[in-house]
C-alpha cells in the first residue's frame, strides 16, 4: 500500500506496510519526508489520481496529527467527480513503532 506525499505531492511515495490492521509508514521516496512528528496537532493532505477506472479526478489523503505530534490515522477523501476512491481511516501503530527513519 502507498500514500501520497503530503510535502511534495508524489503519487505513491510514501509506503507503508499493514500488520494486524496497524499500519507503518514509510519515509517518501521521492523527498524523504518522514511521516514520524507534526509541529503540533494538526492535518496534512496530499491530492493522488482516482482510482477508478475511467475517472480523472483525485482523491485527498489526510494526515491527521494528535496533540503530542504523533499521526493517528490517514484517511482518505473520496473522489468528487466519481465519489470513488475509498474512503475508510487507516489507524496508526504505536509511536514507538510508527515510522522508519533512513
Amino acid at each position: 500500500m502507498a500514500y501520497p506525499c503530503p510535502d511534495c505531492d508524489d503519487p505513491q511515495a510514501v509506503t507503508a506496510l499493514e500488520v494486524r490492521g496497524e499500519i507503518f509508514l514509510h519515509p517518501c521516496l521521492s523527498c524523504n519526508w518522514v511521516p514520524a512528528a507534526a509541529p503540533r496537532a494538526s492535518a496534512l493532505r496530499a491530492n493522488a489520481p482516482c482510482p477508478t477506472r475511467g475517472c480523472d479526478g483525485s482523491v485527498g489523503e489526510i494526515y491527521r496529527y494528535d496533540d503530542a505530534r504523533s499521526p493517528l490515522e490517514v484517511r482518505r477523501e473520496h473522489c468528487p467527480q466519481c465519489y470513488g476512491g475509498g474512503a475508510a481511516a487507516k489507524p496508526l501503530s504505536a509511536p514507538s513503532r510508527r515510522a522508519a527513519a533512513r
